[in-house]
């Protein structure tokens, strides 16, 4: 019997796990997901021989939590089994490729005018707490940037003070994602905003690396951010539920759109723009946002990307 597997599946699982070698496949995810299988075959089906729907199913199932649906990676463990021993002429139950679907992501929150408000005035109800004296301020401050700029949780996050130019209105986002660099301007209202909060910083903790810096000299971790969230969101009667930093970025864009539509600009040439600051590699990337206006933004056609960007003619 093979040394790794103990169940009767034993030899074809690693008769497969050898061909995804031959073929150049990874094997490390895949094989560790077989011996789990192999272990709940022996233990559950000790004298089962074939691939059964009651034993793939169950095994999916097995530790699942209900009314989640089955663990991505064991169905397409479980299948990818299934298929190779039907490719060698062994009978075998397949798992349907309705399992192994990735489930379809729910649109983000769109803030309305009033959620905006309530969510901004609980950002500046947090107060100060025994290890940072200046959460309340960074909340109010960090998350208004985040919508007045459209940047990426991690990009507000890991901003330097020399990144931050109050005087010439504008942020360098540094080896943000695809590892590029780019210039964001804002406006004046916000550059006196930073400029403030740079002041009151300053104040308790000179020279200072990071503009919204941990008590621990670092930028603060993704879990602060979170949690900074959702303790405005609270204090803000539970607004915008299931929502997460990234959602402010989400609003930018569509609200950039939004008013782009509302003066009759053209957003077939005005996408190039937002892609730009927004630091899409691609414009597809940026085209999605079209998708979450469908009712202000069906007029215009515009509701997919070959519609924004044409076609190369040849």
């Amino acid at each position: 019997m093979n040394a790794r597997f103990v169940s009767a599946f034993a030899a074809d699982i690693e008769a497969m796990l050898q061909l995804r070698d031959g073929l150049g496949l990874a094997r490390a995810s895949l094989e560790s997901r077989m011996r789990s299988f192999d272990r709940y075959a022996l233990t559950e089906y000790p004298g089962l021989v074939a691939l059964t729907a009651e034993v793939a199913i169950g095994w999916v199932q097995d530790g699942g939590k209900p009314n989640t649906g089955p663990p991505l990676d064991k169905a397409r463990a479980v299948r990818a089994f299934g298929l190779y021993l039907r490719s060698v002429g062994i009978e075998a139950f397949v798992l349907p490729g309705e399992w192994v679907k990735q489930p379809r992501a729910k649109p983000p929150h769109m803030f309305t005018d009033v959620e905006l408000v309530a969510f901004f005035t609980g950002c500046d109800k947090v107060g100060p707490s025994g290890r940072d004296r200046l959460r309340g301020c960074k909340a109010a401050v960090i998350f208004r940037l985040m919508l007045a700029c459209g940047l990426r949780p991690k990009e507000a996050r890991m901003l330097r003070r020399v990144d931050v130019d109050t005087s010439n209105l504008v942020l360098v986002v540094n080896a943000s994602k695809g590892n590029k660099d780019r210039r964001v301007p804002f406006d004046e209202p916000m550059g006196r905003l930073l400029a403030a909060y740079d002041a009151v910083a300053d104040s308790h903790t000179p020279d200072r690396h990071w503009f919204f810096q941990a008590g621990s000299g670092g930028p603060h971790p993704a879990t602060w951010l979170n949690t900074q969230y959702q303790r405005c969101r609270a204090l803000a009667g539970g607004v915008a539920p299931g929502s997460v930093p990234y959602t402010l970025r989400h609003n930018h864009a569509t609200r950039v759109l939004t008013n782009w539509i509302e003066q009759g600009e053209n957003l077939g040439n005005k996408l190039a723009y937002l892609s730009a600051y927004l630091g899409h590699a691609d414009y597809e990337a940026t085209a999605y946002y079209v998708h979450l206006l469908p009712a202000r933004l069906a007029a215009t056609g515009l509701t997919s990307i070959t519609a924004v960007v044409p076609k190369v003619q040849r």
